[in-house]
């Protein structure tokens, strides 16, 4: 999981390398509306990991606290 993180990471940052670049370039309003919806939904997809990794934490930490009692 995380791997995962890193790489969602590493791609919200060349989406914004683009959307800068591409600012710059004065590209289009639907081509910018495009890129800002895939950084979304890459976000959304980091929070996602995020979550499972914070779960399976609190599991570990239920588990091990039901092995000291």
């Amino acid at each position: 999981m995380e791997e995962r993180r890193l790489e969602l990471r590493r791609e919200i940052q060349q989406i914004n390398d683009l959307l800068f670049k591409k600012k710059s370039e004065k590209k289009s309003q639907l081509s910018l509306m495009e890129d800002l919806n895939y950084k979304i939904n890459v976000r959304k997809n980091l929070i996602k990991v995020t979550n499972q990794q914070a779960n399976l934490l609190t599991r570990e930490i239920n588990a091990n606290l039901s092995t000291i009692d």
